[in-house]
């Protein structure tokens, strides 16, 4: 998960981040290194993260997208 975590909290070099959206990169960051405090945004990144590493599709669709 921490291997996940990394690539999923990794912001391209040069690219020009909005501060709000760095911070919360930051946290999530953070709660993965620490292992608490992982909210349901972090936890289904990593869950979507861990099915692609695993070599299975992952699509969305729906209201949430």
């Amino acid at each position: 998960m921490k291997f996940i975590g990394e690539k999923i909290t990794q912001i391209p070099a040069g690219f020009n981040l909005h501060p709000t959206i760095k911070k919360i990169y930051e946290q999530r960051r953070k709660s993965i290194e620490e292992g608490s405090g992982i909210d349901f945004g972090t936890a289904e990144s990593l869950a979507f993260g861990s099915l692609l590493r695993e070599g299975f599709n992952v699509r969305f669709s729906g209201q949430d997208v």
